[in-house]
């Protein structure tokens, strides 16, 4: 433990370039993951691997790449240094890194570790999600006028401010030509992949396309609906 503590400083500086990763890598797992409307980081086994993978390797790569092992001094140079190892690392992902030691394809070894926690989210996600979409496209062929919750997705991407210009732009294209569509089954299909409405609006969306009260409370027992009539 005293060990530990005398290594406390540099494994704080050593931590830098995981960190950068993590949070810039969050954006692409959510991304990724917007369309799982029972998906909890956190308790989901897959996301704690992705985690590790993303914060251990560039961490193991500047340790290795650096002369961190020798407990230089910790100055405005060697963050800096950790910094821009962080910001640089998706080009150095790309390369192959030599250490002095080995040669090491970072690419394929990160990858792989990426694609078995992305396995493992997709193993606990997977069936419960086609399920449940299936059922919301059914609901959407059912409804006698998609019009409320078309204009609940115009209000919400345009009200959007996380969006660009040119993504509330692309959005409000397709949502217009949701309803010039000729059958319903090819609307719902388009409605279908605009949906990716945040998990906590993503009720009340539903309630406006039609999903029953029952529906929702099955599937969001927790959720505050505060629109529809």
């Amino acid at each position: 433990m005293n060990e530990l503590m005398d290594w406390l400083p540099w494994l704080s500086v050593l931590a830098i370039p995981g960190v950068i990763n993590i949070a810039v890598a969050f954006k692409q797992l959510a991304d990724d993951c917007k369309f799982l409307p029972f998906f909890e980081p956190f308790k989901t086994g897959g996301v704690w691997v992705w985690a590790a993978a993303q914060f251990l390797v560039p961490c193991f790569l500047f340790w290795m790449t650096t002369s961190m092992s020798t407990r230089p001094t910790i100055d405005w140079a060697l963050v800096s240094q950790a910094l821009g190892f962080g910001v640089g690392f998706v080009t150095l992902m790309n390369a192959r890194t030599d250490t002095g030691f080995f040669t090491l394809d970072i690419k394929i070894i990160y990858a792989r570790l990426i694609r078995v926690a992305y396995a493992l989210i997709a193993s606990k996600e997977t069936g419960r999600t086609a399920a449940f979409w299936t059922d919301v496209e059914r609901i959407l062929n059912l409804c006698p006028d998609l019009t409320d919750g078309v204009d609940f997705l115009e209000n919400y991407f345009r009200n959007d401010v996380s969006l660009t210009a040119e993504q509330k732009t692309n959005r409000q294209e397709k949502l217009d030509a949701v309803l010039k569509k000729n059958s319903r089954a090819a609307q719902a299909e388009a409605i279908l992949a605009l949906m990716d409405v945040r998990r906590a609006d993503l009720p009340n969306m539903l309630l406006r396309f039609g999903c029953s009260p029952n529906f929702l409370k099955q599937h969001f027992p927790k959720a505050r609906i505060y629109g529809g009539n």
